[in-house]
């Protein structure tokens, strides 16, 4: 096979020297790797962290008082006065299904879930027997 022009620049530059590096080159490359390297530690640190607040910290917490969060709303539903109830059908449901919520969030028994539920379809039962006709509108 023949030599060419191009084969023989391919050897002539390859015969040539390294180009020296800049004295600068070396440091700057020391720093950014150990940015680099700052930068992982601290990332890993706070995803460490994350998982301990996670992990440890709802355990810690206290819980909500005697009549916090949905027990509130359920106290507040018994004591809505007795003509307000007669006047919103609803609202003897709605006490109904808030104390529902409140077993779930209480992590309650099933016999105790059980009875809201047979109390609520009872009561959904007696609604529809004494249900008025409403007309709908077409």
């Amino acid at each position: 096979m023949p030599i060419t022009d191009a084969d023989r620049l391919q050897h002539h530059l390859g015969a040539l020297p390294e180009p020296p590096l800049p004295a600068a080159l070396w440091p700057r490359v020391a720093r950014a790797r150990r940015r680099q390297l700052a930068r992982r530690r601290i990332a890993l640190g706070g995803g460490v962290a994350a998982l301990l607040a996670v992990l440890v910290l709802p355990g810690r917490l206290p819980g909500p008082g005697p009549l916090e969060g949905a027990d509130a709303a359920i106290a507040a539903a018994h004591t809505m006065p007795p003509r307000a109830a007669a006047a919103d059908p609803d609202a003897r449901l709605r006490i109904l299904d808030r104390e529902l919520q409140a077993a779930y969030h209480r992590g309650s028994g099933e016999a105790e879930i059980a009875q809201l539920w047979q109390a609520r379809a009872a009561l959904l039962r007696e609604r529809e027997r004494h249900a008025p006709v409403r007309p709908v509108r077409i």
